[in-house]
């Protein structure tokens, strides 16, 4: 919760950047920051496809 990582991605999502998000397991204490950071605002990602959806990127 208090990574070095999740405080850039913070200072990202401050600065009106994308930011997405893989969630874990709901039983793993380790992924609790990329929770956190969906709640706050970073995209849900379950597949490569829902980034390209919020991107709006086509694959031709």
């Amino acid at each position: 919760m208090r990574s070095t990582a999740l405080h850039t991605v913070r200072f990202a999502m401050e600065q009106g950047r994308e930011v997405f998000a893989v969630p874990g397991s709901i039983h793993n204490p380790l992924v609790k920051g990329c929770h956190q950071l969906i709640k706050e605002g970073a995209k849900l990602v379950e597949s490569a496809e829902d980034i390209i959806k919020e991107l709006q990127i086509y694959m031709f």
